[in-house]
């Protein structure tokens, strides 16, 4: 799984790359249509069909691993990863929409209480300041992410539980933007074992179930993400 894992992650940080140099990830750069024209131009849902042969054209085990490899990304703090979160969201958005099984079985996205109870927080505080001008994505949640949050709770896409262990796919994937020369932190050397002890204590945290299903009672109503 291990091998499997960085192979993907080598992708998904040269795709992190491309989108650097074409300044999608920005406030005023980051959209569904910039986003979409560079992850058609790199083929990446092609990572659905890795192994495949014309008697197994998929493996569901692949596509789970593409998936939640998408879904590190949004483990990562955005004080010390301001671009991950937002590129994870759209990454797991154009993954789940092209995996191969997506009108028969598809695969659902396992998420973190914890993690997802974050990004509603900050939509609520992006909207108290509508008028703050944001040089990077960090905490901030653009129309597009809420519009992409909604859609994917519509589809069933998520899988919210009180804890995922990600500690391998972030593994993977801090590596590989080190090698890609991208690094996923603002400071890599100081910052990762912050990166990784931050996650596992929000997993701990996301363990109350009683905010458990507060959660699923509020992803039942549309006008969380200011939308009808």
């Amino acid at each position: 799984m291990e091998k499997q894992l960085d192979i993907i992650a080598s992708d998904f940080a040269a795709l992190y790359h491309e989108m650097v140099k074409h300044l999608v990830l920005t406030p005023h750069g980051l959209n569904m249509d910039a986003f979409q024209a560079v992850f058609d131009r790199m083929h990446v849902e092609y990572l659905h069909y890795a192994g495949s042969s014309t008697t197994q054209p998929f493996y569901m085990d692949v596509i789970e691993n593409v998936l939640q490899l998408a879904a590190a990304y949004l483990s990562l703090p955005t004080d010390v990863s301001p671009n991950s979160r937002a590129f994870g969201l759209y990454l797991v958005f154009f993954l789940y929409s092209t995996q191969p099984c997506i009108e028969s079985s598809p695969v659902s996205v396992r998420i973190a209480l914890g993690t997802l109870q974050s990004y509603l927080d900050d939509i609520d505080d992006t909207a108290g300041a509508q008028q703050t001008v944001f040089s990077q994505l960090g905490r901030r949640v653009t129309e597009d992410e809420r519009r992409i949050l909604l859609a994917l709770h519509q589809a069933r896409a998520w899988h919210v539980m009180p804890f995922v262990d990600v500690s391998l796919h972030l593994q993977a994937l801090l590596k590989a933007h080190d090698s890609e020369g991208v690094p996923l932190v603002m400071s890599a050397a100081t910052k990762r074992p912050q990166v990784l002890s931050t996650v596992k204590t929000d997993g701990a945290l996301s363990k109350e179930l009683e905010a458990y299903e507060a959660l699923k009672r509020r992803l039942g109503l549309d006008d969380v993400f200011g939308m009808r």
